[in-house]
């Protein structure tokens, strides 16, 4: 729930703002680009776009879909429901939000881009890493490290969103505001799912027989 708070106020602090004046730049905005821009260089631009790809609705809407079909065959109910039901009210989330506020792209994009920059979907669509990582320390055994795992996963989502304002296709509110809206939902998601399992947890010890 905590995660499910932080990461909601980030989204709801961009678009309260934006909703008055969706052309508004923020000064991190400003500054994550310049940066960009001293960094700028054909090689890099390349392996970004590469990137980039990874958090497109497609690719990650692949690996959701295998990581739900492992899900059911090990059985796991309340995961998938994290997981894919998660997702798809990210998905669903996204574009309400984009035609919502219909922010304008920033202007020499390194990329095609279509649809209006807030929230970036790429962004949104990532935290499905996150959480695909957090499933696999709680229903694969045999891991050396949980930590190393979510913390690749952080990565992944971390630089997918770093891309796309390398790339200029958005502002670093946008992939803030992006991030906000995945994990606040995935979070919620996931909340639910401890809730009903805690349920389920003390429905089962009700009536059981007790032991002699």
């Amino acid at each position: 729930m905590a995660v499910g708070v932080a990461a909601a106020y980030g989204f709801i602090f961009y678009a309260s703002a934006l909703q008055d004046d969706p052309s508004s730049i923020f000064p991190l905005d400003n500054m994550a680009f310049d940066l960009a821009e001293r960094t700028r260089a054909d090689t890099l631009v390349d392996v970004a776009k590469a990137v980039a790809t990874a958090g497109a609705l497609p690719f990650v809407l692949t690996v959701v879909v295998i990581g739900s079909i492992g899900l059911i065959v090990k059985r796991r109910p309340l995961e998938l429901f994290a997981l894919a039901g998660g997702f798809g009210l990210v998905v669903l989330a996204v574009h309400v939000a984009k035609a919502a506020i219909d922010r304008p792209r920033p202007t020499s994009q390194l990329v095609e881009t279509v649809g209006s920059s807030f929230p970036s979907g790429h962004a949104a669509y990532a935290t499905a890493y996150v959480v695909i990582a957090v499933i696999a320390t709680r229903v694969l055994a045999g891991f050396a490290s949980r930590t190393v795992i979510v913390l690749a996963g952080i990565i992944v989502a971390a630089a997918i969103g770093g891309t796309r304002v390398y790339l200029r296709a958005h502002y670093l509110s946008d992939v803030i505001g992006g991030y906000g809206l995945g994990l606040g939902i995935f979070a919620g998601c996931a909340a639910i799912a401890l809730v009903v399992a805690f349920i389920r947890e003390n429905h089962r010890a009700a009536t059981e027989p007790p032991s002699v």
